[in-house]
């Protein structure tokens, strides 16, 4: 079954945080305590939305794609997601989805 999270925070960083948190709490293939493999989670779709802000990629050089000094002067974040990509623009209007869906965990022997 799908769970769904509508969050109302604004905040780009803790909006970045959060999405980075829910794969890595999903993941499967990840010991859980004890050792043990833990079971798949549920797929998780999450709605938010950020302040005005520019989220550049994992490896892109926000110094040599984005005006750093013009979007500290006008009070816009700037903050690194943890995947891949390019610049993306953010206004009080844009709706993001963030969908969380591992496969199953591979068989446990015994």
């Amino acid at each position: 079954m799908l769970s769904v999270i509508l969050d109302d925070t604004r905040d780009p960083a803790r909006n970045l945080a959060l999405d980075e948190a829910l794969v890595r709490v999903a993941a499967p293939h990840r010991p859980g305590p004890g050792g043990r493999l833990r079971e798949p989670r549920a797929p998780v779709l999450r709605v938010w939305q950020n302040a005005p802000s520019i989220v550049v990629g994992r490896f892109q050089d926000a110094r040599a794609d984005v005006d750093v000094a013009a979007c500290a002067r006008d009070g816009i974040a700037v903050v690194r997601r943890a995947t891949g990509g390019g610049a993306v623009c953010f206004d009080s209007g844009t709706l993001a989805f963030t969908l969380v869906q591992l496969p199953p965990a591979p068989p446990v022997p015994g």
